[in-house]
């Protein structure tokens, strides 16, 4: 699959591009995967849950949208989800170690969510008590204006309460909030 500006820019203009290639820049794009010809993924939003997007691009370099957005089931336009998909695979398939960063963004978001499920789980009774922090750098400002924020989550826990990042948890230790 190939994708520049100038085939995206043809799905639905430089004033969208424009607009989706900011967002891109400023996270708006939280996953984007490719399968063949046909990308997926989330667009966030502001005051409304994130997206699920997903469209195909065809070997003519046109794209068949299946986005739910407003824009596209009533009036059939290519949206600036599709189009901020587009720019952030293209940045990606353009820069190898863009691509790396991504999969292993994807990779460790994988692991805490699974850490997520096993040590949050409600339980009626019993349980560790326990709480969640949320650790940001001191160069949380620089990194957020690059493009990516390295965050780290520590749980606390026990008396005297013990700090434990979330990915090293005891996954039969329910802990309780």
């Amino acid at each position: 699959m190939q994708l520049t500006r100038a085939i995206i820019e043809k799905w639905a203009g430089p004033e969208v591009f424009d607009e989706a290639e900011e967002r891109v820049r400023h996270g708006a794009v939280m996953k984007a995967e490719v399968s063949g010809n046909v990308i997926s993924g989330l667009f966030a939003r502001t005051a409304a849950p994130p997206v699920k997007c997903e469209f195909t691009v065809n070997d003519d370099g046109t794209v068949e949208s299946r986005c739910p957005c407003e824009k596209h089931e009533r009036y059939g336009l290519i949206c600036l989800h599709v189009v901020a998909l587009a720019i952030s695979v293209m940045e990606r398939l353009a820069d190898p170690a863009r691509q790396q960063r991504y999969l292993e963004e994807q990779r460790h978001a994988r692991r805490i969510q699974d850490a997520l499920a096993v040590s949050f789980r409600r339980i009626p009774h019993g349980g560790v008590p326990a709480r969640l922090l949320l650790e940001l750098p001191r160069d949380f400002t620089a990194q957020f204006m690059s493009g990516a924020v390295a965050i780290r989550l520590i749980v606390m826990t026990g008396s005297p309460e013990q700090p434990c990042l979330i990915e090293n948890l005891p996954r039969e230790k329910p802990l309780t909030f």
